[in-house]
């Protein structure tokens, strides 16, 4: 039993949840704490809406939403339920919108339940507020419902008090008290209450207490508006029920309905951000500081909108209304786990009361040493760079997510802004060529070049389906075919870049990787970072440039973070480079003949071998050369330091041209690199996997003293798999289900058409019952498949050794 001091700063739904999961994992010194009355604390929870569904094109999203129902519906308050199973209903007024919720219900398939696409009239017999001519059809699902948020957080809170869990209500939250970048107490309205480990679940509260210890979270708290109508004759039969019938949501329309007993409770998205500052938040004199008075400006839209579906409605007078406040993150994802810069100091923020239970018990099983039942990676906090946190960037992006939260997203979009947060340093020179770009992270990155139009002429197309020509071009095509027939210039600036530095460095990094780093100088290593559990952390390639310095080739700052949280005991410097430098990648058949003029070193295949590395001079400028490659062809990956990017990207671009490469973009870089195989962490595998599932066993060593080594023989519960699709017209985007033998067995995870094979290719998590010929389901067409061999083009990769 642990003899630890945790603090729980919220007594809302998530923070009772984290209280709960601790304690039944064997926490007994847990403290919550709450500026309000317990529970009705005065926080979203108190006013939450309640509506809980699972189906979402996250994995990690919908797992969350599924335990929260799971748990709601094993607990009851006083014979009061906490969860009610009343059923949901999408609403579509347009072909485009009926035909995202066809991919919804798909999105259901894969993560295992059931969903049925219903005509208007269907709709309507289910809930008598409907008038059937006012859309087109809807989504349905059984079991989503009405998660009563305070019963269900008084009911945990019940059981972790049993658990040895202590609560203290109206205790305002001061600031959180740290030394040596480590959280120690939690400063309050009376008194200080020491801590060894805190959980921020304070919700719109949570950025300014976050702020107290020097902590960014990149949150906004906003208002969002609901209502409820006088009782109505249309629900009279439900007047003694807490809500009964399926509630409603209208995508189109910005709007949600439930029942209220007999009357209707209406929530609205359809108006403009309305952002809450943490200076008025502070001020809790208000009888319930999470509302405010509906804004009747703001109302119209929405109302307008709810009528002409629910025309029942247009005379109801509304008993209650108000604007209630809840946070929002950039991406519209949760902010979990430990916050980088400050140990001890752990977030469940930006949650709904949806996904809050869910992402409670993950981010409690992190904290007890247990591998998450649910990963959380894309909603962990060190997903953010420093770059990102900028105030009034990541407040506009927060705007933008509240605003869009009805919008149908489309797995390639870019966002809308702010953009050109971070460039490469030849930003200009890729404009001036051209380049489409989009934004991961922050990074403007080129998905295709206009330069290279030319290039789509000859080439016979399949006709795309509409869904995949979003945000593709031909010229994708194009650079793919010109980049296996010469070569391609890539921008690979956005990836990480992290020196290991030191006497212990060697020792250091077989020590994090899953295979030895501790070769001759010059050599080159791919291997994976792994959980305790045997999970992928990440897939990196480790160069070492001397006896005590390497350079990391990693995916993101997570990377950076994860050595230095293991670096105690070992005399090792880790910087992190990547603002500091750009990278720039040639590959193709003729990359040896294009870059050898530049450089006076020796390019050959004897003297410069595959998965090797130097430090050369390329056009007269010091660059680290790395022969790898991500698209299966001969070529290097160059590292400079950004005074001397643009030099050589021109001189590496002006070359190309006299060998008829091009440059290439991230689009062409991806059916590339699929037709090879080759996976992307954070697309096709993460950590709830291991190696021998993911297909990287040759990524690990046998045996070791390697993080999480001992851990990867666990049986396989399922395996990434390539598959060959038929139907050259649609390409599957992620999520969409896999079905043989009239089951689902699993979901897409990548897809791009095979341009150098001549049909599309996936890869696809399948289960053990998975046959060899498949079938995905794209927007209610069948796609059939394939399983085969992970590489489809040049299986031997033999043009990458010559």
């Amino acid at each position: 039993m642990s003899s630890r001091k945790i603090v729980v700063i919220g007594a809302g739904i998530a923070g009772t949840g984290v209280a709960d999961e601790l304690t039944q994992l064997g926490e007994r010194n847990v403290t919550v704490i709450d500026q309000g009355p317990l529970f009705k604390t005065g926080g979203a929870t108190s006013h939450a809406p309640g509506l809980i569904t699972r189906t979402s094109a996250s994995r990690m999203m919908h797992l969350m939403a599924d335990y929260t129902i799971e748990k709601l519906m094993s607990f009851d308050l006083d014979g009061l339920p906490c969860y009610l199973p009343v059923g949901a209903i999408e609403l579509a007024q347009t072909e485009e919108r009926l035909n995202y919720l066809v991919r919804r219900s798909e999105y259901a398939q894969s993560w295992g339940f059931e969903g049925r696409i219903l005509s208007s009239e269907e709709c309507a017999q289910l809930n008598p507020l409907l008038d059937p001519s006012s859309f087109i059809g809807g989504y349905h699902t059984t079991r989503e419902g009405i998660g009563k948020a305070l019963r269900g957080a008084e009911a945990q809170a019940r059981r972790a008090m049993a658990n040895g869990a202590t609560f203290i209500g109206d205790t305002r939250i001061l600031g959180i008290e740290t030394r040596d970048s480590h959280v120690t107490g939690v400063r309050t309205s009376n008194g200080v209450i020491e801590a060894d480990l805190i959980v921020l679940a304070a919700g719109a509260w949570g950025r300014g207490i976050a702020a107290t210890a020097g902590i960014v979270l990149p949150a906004v708290a906003m208002e969002h508006q609901y209502a409820i109508t006088e009782s109505l004759p249309e629900l009279a039969a439900y007047k003694d029920g807490d809500a009964d019938l399926p509630f409603i949501r209208h995508w189109e329309g910005g709007i949600y309905v439930r029942n209220e007993r007999d009357r209707a409770g209406i929530g609205s998205f359809e108006h403009k951000a309305l952002p809450v500052t943490d200076e008025l938040m502070a001020d809790t004199n208000r009888p319930d500081p999470s509302k405010f008075p509906l804004t009747m400006v703001d109302w119209e839209d929405g109302w307008n909108e709810t009528v002409k579906v629910m025309p029942a409605l247009r005379n109801a007078t509304l008993v209650d209304s108000y604007n209630g406040v809840f946070p929002y993150s950039p991406d519209g994802m949760p902010l979990l786990g430990e916050t980088p810069g400050l140990s001890g100091l752990w977030t469940v923020e930006c949650v709904w009361a949806t996904h809050s239970i869910g992402a409670a018990r993950s981010v409690a099983q992190a904290i007890c040493g247990i591998a998450p039942s649910i990963d959380f990676a894309p909603g962990d906090n060190s997903r953010y760079d420093n770059v990102e946190l900028e105030k009034s960037l990541y407040e506009t992006r927060c705007d933008n997510a509240y605003v869009d939260t009805y919008a149908i997203h489309h797995p390639a979009e870019p966002s809308h802004s702010p953009r050109n947060i971070r460039a490469s340093a030849f930003y200009a020179e890729q404009k001036a060529l051209g380049a489409a770009f989009f934004d991961t992270s922050g990074w403007e990155r080129p998905r295709w070049y206009d330069c290279n139009q030319a290039l789509v002429n000859g080439i016979d197309f399949p006709t795309r389906d509409t869904w995949s020509s979003q945000h593709w071009s031909p010229i994708i095509a194009a650079e793919h075919l010109q980049v296996r027939k010469t070569a391609g210039v890539f921008d690979m600036t956005s990836l990480r870049r992290i020196t290991v530095t030191g006497p212990d460095a060697a020792k250091f990094l077989s020590h994090m990787a899953a295979k030895s780093v501790d070769k001759a100088v010059g050599s080159v290593t791919y291997t994976l970072f792994l959980d305790p559990t045997g999970g992928i952390v990440s897939d990196v390639t480790i160069c070492r440039l001397s006896e005590d310095r390497f350079l990391v080739g990693g995916n993101s700052q997570r990377d950076t973070y994860w050595l230095q949280d293991h670096a105690a005991g070992f005399d090792v410097v880790i910087r992190d480079i990547t603002m500091d430098t750009n990278c720039i990648a040639v590959w193709g058949p003729v990359a040896r003949e294009l870059m050898q003029p530049l450089t006076e070193s020796d390019l050959s295949n004897g003297a410069f071998k595959y998965f090797s590395c130097q430090e050369i001079l390329v056009a007269g400028i010091p660059v680290t050369a790395v022969r790898v490659s991500y698209v299966g062809e001969l070529g290097w990956e160059f590292t400079v330091d950004n005074s001397n990017a643009v030099a050589l990207w021109n001189a590496i671009v002006k070359r190309a041209k006299e060998v008829d490469a091009i440059p290439a973009g991230r689009g062409a870089l991806t059916s590339l690199r699929i037709e090879k195989g080759y996976r992307a962490w954070g697309t096709d595998m993460s950590r709830e996997d291991f190696p021998c599932e993911a297909g990287l066993n040759f990524a690990i060593a046998q045996s070791g003293n390697h993080i999480g080594l001992a851990n990867t023989n666990s049986a396989q519960r399922r395996t990434l798999r390539t598959l060959k699709l038929e139907n050259c017209g649609i390409i599957p985007t992620v999520g969409q289900p896999v079905r043989s033998n009239g089951h689902t067995v699993g979901y897409i995870t990548s897809c791009e058409y095979g341009w150098s094979v001549g049909h599309p290719v996936a890869y696809a998590w399948l289960s053990p019952t998975a046959g060899s010929d498949v079938e995905i389901m794209c927007a209610g067409e069948v796609v059939r498949g394939t399983v085969t061999a992970d590489a489809t083009f040049d299986p031997e990769g033999s043009r990458i050794r010559i």
